[in-house]
């Protein structure tokens, strides 16, 4: 059984998403591969580290365990990768680090599975998310960020059946409700890198996986075109939560 009051945050940047979380009640375990941001989050959540609230692993989540090349990038944070494409893209500026990878089964044996499952680490997401089917259990619920059409695949592999669609502008503008569905009752606003809510406070109705895929080829990504209207968070619900 997952553990209700856990959260992942896979791809956890300056912690954005982790502030939201730790604000409404559940424990964190964030995970990110540049040490300057991980340095950066244990200073800035240092109490809630010493409450045991937050883990955080300065390690790359990747679908093999050994050391790999990290392309950091200077430019724009949010694109430093494993992936060479993906952290050099555009002509910025960029470094590379050796960095100790690990795969999903090391965070989910070591913490727990966690309820809510959040990965968003720059073109791995769906082979990352395809670890999950080695579990005989799985989480409440788990998102990616969309990086083409395999993302949805993942989900549906791992026995994902319902499924929102939530683009990464447009959430700026939601605000958590005065009744809490996840947690605590909070006030938050969403900036920029935010994956914003999760689970039962995600606007818009559940689909279904014909509809899901639908909707995916016609307003998310269309068949060899990149994303419509900015960047997609794709959200998946594990049986009948």
């Amino acid at each position: 059984m997952f553990q209700e009051d856990l959260v992942f945050d896979l791809g956890m940047h300056s912690g954005e998403d982790t502030e939201y979380y730790l604000k409404k009640g559940f424990r964190v375990v964030g995970v990110d591969a540049n040490p300057r941001l991980v340095d950066s989050v244990r200073e800035r959540f240092r109490s809630e580290i010493a409450d045991r609230r937050l883990s955080v692993e300065n390690i790359g989540i990747h679908n093999t365990e050994q050391v790999l090349t990290f392309y950091l990038n200077h430019d724009v944070d949010e694109w430093s990768s494993f992936e060479k494409r993906l952290g050099t893209r555009d002509n910025t500026r960029f470094s590379t680090l050796d960095v100790p990878c690990r795969r999903l089964d090391y965070l989910i044996g070591k913490y727990g599975m966690p309820y809510y499952l959040k990965i968003d680490v720059e073109g791995l997401d769906a082979s990352i998310m395809r670890d999950l089917a080695r579990w005989t259990i799985r989480p409440a619920y788990a998102s990616l960020e969309d990086d083409g059409i395999d993302c949805l695949v993942a989900l549906y592999e791992t026995g994902a059946r319902q499924f929102k669609f939530i683009n990464q502008v447009a959430i700026r503008d939601y605000a958590p409700p005065e009744v809490a569905l996840e947690g605590r009752s909070v006030q938050h606003s969403f900036g920029v890198g935010s994956s914003g809510p999760f689970g039962r406070e995600l606007p818009g109705e559940w689909l279904e996986p014909s509809s899901a895929f639908n909707f995916y080829t016609q307003s998310v990504r269309p068949p060899g075109q990149g994303p419509i209207d900015g960047w997609w968070d794709i959200h998946a619900l594990y049986g009948k939560y």
